[in-house]
């Protein structure tokens, strides 16, 4: 969970997952997976890297740190039971930025191309947000919270203007807190607390209110 953690901090349309993700992943991902060939590389009891596989393809491998090599080891190791059941090639697909790319990219027996395109989900920031007045409205009255002005927050080119009464109705004229879209889905999905996305204490306390941990606006995917 912290490698999927580290390596997917800040990498648009992540999946958000659970501890409950990882403790029942083959439930989730038996239909495609080979539960032989999810590895993993651990030093002084701690899992440095991982490794998931079908018969034909790489569909997830990770590491902490300066711990590509373990990576690449598991890749070899299931490479070597693949050989074991006579299949004729195996797929890795990585980022371009991703620590596995050199190493494969110098293997002997391995073929490199590289493929570019963008992946792209346009979300509607103000539309999500606006959606929610209501219940940020009762949150925010339910806290005794009431800000001093409009509360702005950004996400990618959307600077949305937080749907609460303000004791100035003054338009904002500066973003409080800009989120990449990872964090803002963190936010709302109660996978991380508010205030510990800003320095500022009265941000951070209304954020904490707005979106609750044990009460998120939206459920992650992976526990749905």
């Amino acid at each position: 969970a912290n490698i999927h953690e580290e390596q997917n901090r800040g990498r648009s349309l992540t999946v958000i997952r659970s501890w409950d993700y990882w403790r029942r992943h083959f439930y989730w991902s038996s239909h495609h997976e080979v539960e032989s060939l999810f590895l993993v590389a651990e030093m002084n009891g701690s899992v440095v890297a991982y490794s998931r596989a079908n018969a034909g393809r790489l569909t997830e491998m990770g590491s902490l740190g300066e711990h590509a090599p373990a990576a690449f080891a598991l890749l070899e190791s299931t490479i070597r039971q693949l050989r074991k059941r006579d299949a004729g090639s195996f797929q890795v697909l990585v980022p371009e930025d991703h620590s596995l790319w050199a190493l494969l990219s110098a293997s002997e027996n391995a073929e490199a191309a590289e493929h570019r395109g963008h992946w792209l989900r346009q979300i509607d920031w103000a539309g999500m947000l606006a959606y929610f007045e209501v219940a940020f409205r009762e949150r925010a009255r339910r806290a005794g919270i009431e800000p001093a002005r409009p509360v702005t927050l950004s996400m990618g080119a959307q600077t949305v203007t937080l749907p609460l009464p303000s004791a100035s109705e003054d338009a904002a004229t500066t973003c409080d807190l800009e989120l990449n879209q990872i964090d803002a889905f963190r936010l709302v999905t109660g996978a991380v607390r508010g205030s510990s996305l800003t320095d500022d204490a009265e941000l951070g306390k209304l954020l904490d209110s707005l979106f609750e941990e044990d009460s998120p606006i939206f459920w992650p995917m992976d526990v749905v």
